[in-house]
């Protein structure tokens, strides 16, 4: 079970962490890795109706932190976010590496592991990234 406390108030007092993504695990004997990263305000059963239809890959599908299962799992933060599947994938995904399907809030969170972790990162693809003005997202976004 992942701990209450989160991944930055552990590194503050220089404590290993023991955070991990609840997660969804589909297809184990494929080759291919894909994860799914769901936006905001859902949680991995966003992907429902496509799983199913990907039978030939390795499917991961975590609830991001602050969402779903890991709703304990807080601040959200697309840095923690980001470092958390990082960890995901190199522990679940086929040769430590996966492609990445993302939407929306999980879009940000794709663009920020493949920039600090571009080794987990096979391919991406991203819908609905939108860049509003600071003022408009600080009131909706977690």
């Amino acid at each position: 079970m992942a701990s209450k406390r989160t991944d930055e108030a552990a590194e503050a007092v220089g404590e290993e962490t023991t955070t991990a993504l609840p997660f969804t695990e589909m297809n184990n004997d494929a080759t291919a890795t894909i994860v799914f990263i769901h936006g905001a305000f859902t949680d991995r059963r966003d992907w429902d109706q496509v799983a199913p239809h990907l039978s030939n890959y390795h499917l991961l599908l975590p609830d991001l932190p602050s969402h779903g299962q890991a709703n304990h799992i807080e601040p959200f933060s697309k840095q923690l976010s980001a470092r958390l599947l990082a960890d995901l994938i190199r522990q679940h995904a086929k040769g430590g590496r996966a492609h990445i399907i993302a939407l929306s809030l999980g879009a940000f969170v794709a663009i920020e592991l493949a920039s600090v972790n571009p080794d987990v990162v096979d391919e991406m693809f991203i819908s609905g990234l939108k860049v509003m003005p600071a003022s408009f997202r600080s009131g909706l976004a977690p």
